[in-house]
């Protein structure tokens, strides 16, 4: 029950898009964010629900609700009475036998479980007692109210939290002046209108008229309504190849990221016999708004970028190129623009801008443990569930690249997308070698 003095902010236009998108895929988990790890030692359970108090006090948006006035969704925040709707703890430590199973089903039940946008607590957090000395950690939010970069702070501002209490010592985390709804106000202010009207022209602009459909099936019968259920495979670029990589971005200075992208491009390419292609690209979107590096919330974006190339050019040429468009969409990234376009396409003709999607993600320390316990291997839960037909992230990871292919069983068999794993392999061994090299000779 809202009070009659609640106060009720505005949806950030990246809050705004994904509200419209998460109809389309409502009442499943495909729009919560999860991340789980494994604890061994003792862990203070008390302690550990005071830190998940503080980080409801110090992120307003994890108490988040939302609601319609005057046929508009607009969100509030919850008064913090209790942790209980947020943090739960579950003991399977009595098992003797299938304690494995009961673990990954027990994880999976926790993650899977789908939000009501209009009644959840839409951050929630569980304790899956293994054994006396181990326990798993699950943190699920809501895509509405999160991104990658929130699991990460998240986890950061809760280690931080829990230590301090551990030691009786005053937390070292600068406080935060605004939060996620000090964003989404800032957004509609009015000053910000022309900015945003630049941007709205430019990705109109960019995505007008008749627009390449990138046809994946290969023979494959495709769907007209996406099921979402998509398996996994994973390659690995070696740690020498690696370093002549970064020397050859440095040596070109073209960024890592749109050499990759280049290679993804001309891999679709060469897949498809297509050479107009529109691949959706991930930018975090925290740029414009300086408090947003440590404030948790949906900043990122999803921007469409639309590639032409003859194979008559150099793999130089095409490099550049792409390197140029990304710095362009770059500058373009701070509002979500690109995504009311694909919702439009989408409505217009019943699929999406893009099938295909590329990530990069950096290799960022983990700045965070919890003190008197250690961190051991764990693989996250897994549902089996994507938005794109065929998304590609790259991890770097201890010299190496980590290559992800996420892809729809209905359009993809697992021998196919284990070779486009090589292939894109060998094309960025290729490039190391020679960047001269004409697209058709290849």
């Amino acid at each position: 029950m809202l009070s009659d003095n609640q106060h009720y902010y505005p949806l950030s236009f990246q809050q705004e898009m994904t509200w419209k998108l998460s109809a389309l895929g409502s009442n499943t988990p495909l729009w919560s964010i999860h991340s789980s790890m494994l604890l061994e030692g003792e862990l203070n359970i008390d302690l550990f629900k005071c830190a998940v108090r503080k980080l409801l006090r110090r992120h307003e948006i994890l108490r988040a609700g939302f609601t319609t006035r005057n046929n508009k969704v607009v969100q509030f925040i919850r008064p913090l009475y209790a942790i209980d709707p947020y943090c739960s703890q579950f003991d399977v430590s009595y098992v003797s036998e299938s304690k494995k199973n009961l673990i990954k089903t027990t994880s999976e039940k926790i993650v899977a479980k789908p939000f009501d946008l209009f009644t959840d607590h839409l951050f929630r957090i569980a304790i899956i007692k293994t054994s006396k000395y181990e326990q798993i950690i699950v943190l699920v939010m809501h895509h509405m109210i999160s991104d990658e970069t929130s699991i990460k702070i998240a986890w950061q501002d809760l280690s931080l939290l829990y230590n301090a209490s551990n030691q009786n010592k005053a937390v070292s985390l600068l406080p935060l002046y605004k939060q996620y709804y000090d964003f989404a106000i800032w957004q509609h202010d009015i000053s910000n209108i022309e900015y945003y009207n630049r941007l709205e022209n430019y990705w109109h602009e960019k995505f007008t008229g008749d627009l390449p459909v990138l046809d994946l099936s290969r023979g494959h019968t495709r769907l007209l309504e996406n099921c979402y259920n998509a398996q996994t495979q994973y390659g690995v670029i070696g740690e020498c190849v690696t370093k002549k990589l970064r020397s050859f971005c440095f040596r070109t200075k073209v960024s890592m990221f749109s050499v990759l992208l280049s290679m993804y491009y001309f891999l679709l390419s060469k897949f498809t016999s297509q050479s107009d292609i529109i691949i959706g690209t991930l930018f975090a979107g925290r740029n414009i708004y300086k408090e947003a590096q440590s404030m948790i919330g949906l900043f990122c974006n999803v921007l469409p970028m639309r590639f032409d190339f003859s194979k008559e050019i150099k793999m130089s040429e095409l490099i550049r190129e792409i390197d140029r468009i990304v710095v362009m969409s770059y500058e373009k990234q701070d509002y979500s623009f690109a995504e009311n376009i694909n919702m439009e396409w989408q409505t217009k003709t019943g699929s999406s801008l893009f099938s295909a999607l590329f990530n990069k993600l950096n290799q960022y320390p983990d700045h965070f443990d919890f003190q008197g316990l250690q961190r051991k291997k764990w693989n996250d839960v897994d549902l089996g569930l994507s938005f794109d037909a065929l998304s590609m992230t790259i991890y770097e990871y201890n010299s190496k690249l980590i290559i992800k292919i996420e892809y729809y069983m209905n359009l993809f068999e697992t021998e196919t997308i284990k070779e486009l794993i090589d292939e894109y392999q060998r094309l960025i061994e290729i490039i190391v070698g020679d960047i001269s090299i004409q697209l058709k000779d290849i």
